[in-house]
Order: C-alpha cells, then sequence, then structure tokens
C-alpha cells in the first residue's frame, strides 16, 4: 500500500477521510529534485541513526500530531458579570 509516494498522499487522505482530490502535475523546468527517492544509506555512519518506524505508519503518527487535544477549542462558560 505504501510502496511509492503516490500509494503514501492516497492513503493519508484515506485516512483523515479528507475529501481533497489528488492532483498530478508535472514538475517544474527549473526543479532539481527530478529523482525523489532520498538515500538514507549512510544516516546510521554519519549520525548513528536508523529508522525504527515502519513506513506504514507514518500517516497515522503524523495525523496524530495534528488533531487538537481534547477541549483545546472548547468555548469557556462565559464568568457572570458584576
Amino acid at each position: 500500500m505504501w510502496g511509492n509516494s503516490s500509494a503514501l498522499v492516497t492513503g493519508a487522505v484515506d485516512l483523515t477521510g479528507s475529501s481533497s482530490k489528488i492532483v498530478h502535475r508535472p514538475l517544474p523546468t527549473d526543479d532539481l529534485n527530478k529523482q525523489r527517492k532520498p538515500d538514507i544509506s549512510r544516516a546510521p555512519e554519519l549520525f548513528d541513526w536508523r529508522p525504527t518506524v515502519p513506513l506504514r505508519e507514518y500517516p497515522t503518527r503524523t495525523i496524530a500530531c495534528f488533531e487538537p487535544a481534547p477541549g483545546l477549542f472548547a468555548v469557556a462558560e462565559e464568568a457572570p458579570v458584576s
């Protein structure tokens, strides 16, 4: 399901229940990042870092970070004016 960026975006839209439409457009001609597959093979030696979360879990965890905390937007009762 999460094998490529298109599947990742589709999965994220599905998980959020969004009605957003995915639009595919050509890359700008001045885009230097023609290949969108980052190579993290040297990260362990350079930064002592290894991925610990499977790719399929990233959308769920990211969405959870943006969900408001319970009561965050609750309307406070107005105090009586004396």
